[in-house]
C-alpha cells in the first residue's frame, strides 16, 4: 500500500483513538463489505500480520466512492494512522492515468484530438473530488466514533460515582 497521508497523535489522543475505533468496529475477513450488521458500527476492521486495517463501513450509493484504508501504528509512544487507498481504487487511478500519458504521448501535432483527453482529464478530477471528499468523510467519522468514546466513559464515570 501506498500511504498518501500520515497523522500523529500524542500519546494520550492515541489512545482514545484505539479504544474508540475498537468500540465502533467490527472484524471483518475483508474489507468488501458495505453494510453493518450493528446499528451503532462506524468502521470495519481487518487484522492482517502486525497491523490492524480500518475502513468506513459504506451504504449501497458508497459502492462507487474510492474506499480509504487506514491503520494505526504505535511507535515510541505516539500514535500514528496512514491513509491509502484499496487495491481497487488505486487501480482505478492508475488506469486514468496511464489513459492520460498514453494519449498525451499519441496525440498528433497535425491532427490533435484532445475529446478522449478531455474526458480521461475530467475523470481524473472527478475522482480526485471523491477522494477528498471520502478523505473528509472519514475524518468526521472519527471525530464522531472518539467523541461517541468519550461520552460512554463520561456516563460510565458519572454511574460510578
Amino acid at each position: 500500500m501506498i500511504y498518501f497521508k500520515k497523522v500523529r497523535f500524542n500519546e494520550e489522543d492515541g489512545a482514545i483513538l484505539e479504544a474508540a475505533l475498537a468500540t465502533f468496529s467490527e472484524e471483518r475477513e475483508s474489507l468488501a463489505g458495505f453494510q453493518p450488521k450493528v446499528a451503532n458500527l462506524i468502521f470495519a476492521k481487518q487484522i492482517v500480520k502486525n497491523n490492524i486495517n480500518y475502513t468506513r463501513l459504506m451504504s449501497r450509493f458508497d459502492r462507487f466512492v474510492p474506499k480509504l484504508i487506514f491503520n494505526t501504528v504505535t511507535k515510541e509512544g505516539n500514535c500514528i494512522c496512514r491513509s491509502a487507498l484499496s487495491n481497487r481504487s488505486a487501480g482505478v487511478l492508475i488506469l486514468i492515468t496511464g489513459g492520460i500519458i498514453a494519449n498525451t504521448m499519441l496525440t498528433d501535432n497535425n491532427a490533435p484530438h484532445y475529446a478522449a483527453l478531455i474526458v480521461l482529464s475530467s475523470a481524473l478530477t472527478i475522482f480526485v473530488l471523491f477522494i477528498i471528499l471520502e478523505c473528509l468523510q472519514t475524518q468526521m467519522k472519527m471525530k464522531r466514533a472518539v467523541s461517541s468514546y468519550k461520552l460512554i466513559q463520561r456516563i460510565k464515570l458519572l454511574h460510578k460515582v
